[in-house]
C-alpha cells in the first residue's frame, strides 16, 4: 500500500491504485470535455482502482452542464475494484457524479448532483452522508449485477443545494446499460431524512428507454425503511 498526500488544489485528472490518499481538505478538479471519444467513465476526475482509502478530499468535475444541458455526463469519482473507503470527502458534478463499478463505503461524505448522480453496477454503502440535489432529477441509477447488493444509503440526509420545487426529485430509477440481461438494479434507503424536494409519494421512476425494467420490478427491488 502506498500513501499519497494531496497538498494543494490541482486541476487535473487523477488515477490511483491501491493505497491511502490524505486529502488534507484540498481538492482535485477537472473540466471534462465529454464527447463521443471520451465516454462516461473516461470523463472521471478521479479514478480509484483496487483497494483505496481516501479522506478529507474534495473532488469536482467542472464540466459546464448548466450551459450545455444536452445530456452529457461528467463523472467526479469512478470506483473500480475495492473494497475502498471514503471518509469526510465531497464529490460534486451534475449528471453522473459518482460511478460505482466496484465496492466502496462512504462515511460522512457529501455527494452533489442532479441526474442519476449515484450510479453503477457495483456495491456501495453510504453512512451518515449528505446527498445534495443541485437540480431536478434522480438521485440514484443502479445497474446492479445479479447477485450483488447494490446501493445502500443508511442514516443519510437528502437535501437540496438550491431552491427546488417540492417533489421535483425522484429517489431512483433502474438502469440497464445496453439491455444486458445480467443486471438487477437495487437500491435501499434506511433511516434517511428527506427534504421536501424528494417525491416520497412516488419515489421511483423508469429509465424510459427500451432497456428499462418494469415499474413493478423496480418497486420490488427499490426500498425505503425506517
Amino acid at each position: 500500500m502506498e500513501n499519497w498526500v494531496i497538498s494543494q488544489d490541482i486541476r487535473m485528472k487523477a488515477a490511483f491504485g491501491p493505497g491511502t490518499i490524505a486529502g488534507q481538505g484540498h481538492s482535485i478538479s477537472f473540466c471534462a470535455h465529454h464527447g463521443p471519444l471520451m465516454g462516461t467513465l473516461a470523463s472521471a476526475t478521479l479514478a480509484c482502482n483496487g483497494k483505496v482509502e481516501v479522506s478529507d478530499l474534495i473532488v469536482a468535475n467542472d464540466f459546464d452542464f448548466k450551459s450545455s444541458r444536452d445530456g452529457r455526463q461528467a463523472v467526479a469519482l469512478l470506483v473500480q475494484g475495492g473494497p475502498s473507503v471514503f471518509r469526510n470527502c465531497t464529490f460534486q458534478s451534475f449528471q453522473d457524479t459518482l460511478c460505482i463499478e466496484g465496492e466502496a463505503v462512504f462515511i460522512n461524505c457529501t455527494i452533489i448532483g442532479c441526474i442519476d448522480f449515484i450510479f453503477g453496477s457495483g456495491n456501495a454503502l453510504f453512512q451518515s452522508c449528505r446527498i445534495l440535489s443541485n437540480g431536478p432529477g434522480f438521485v440514484c441509477a443502479p445497474s446492479t449485477w445479479k447477485g450483488r447488493q447494490g446501493l445502500v444509503l443508511e442514516s443519510c440526509s437528502l437535501e437540496s443545494a438550491c431552491a427546488l420545487p417540492a417533489g421535483s426529485v425522484k429517489l431512483a430509477r433502474p438502469w440497464h446499460p445496453g439491455g444486458r440481461p445480467g443486471r438487477v438494479p437495487k437500491v435501499q434507503f434506511r433511516s434517511c431524512s428527506y427534504g421536501p424536494h424528494i417525491d416520497l409519494s412516488s419515489p421511483w421512476a423508469d429509465m424510459k428507454d427500451t432497456f428499462s425494467v418494469t415499474r413493478k420490478a423496480a418497486d420490488s427491488l427499490f426500498s425505503i425503511a425506517d
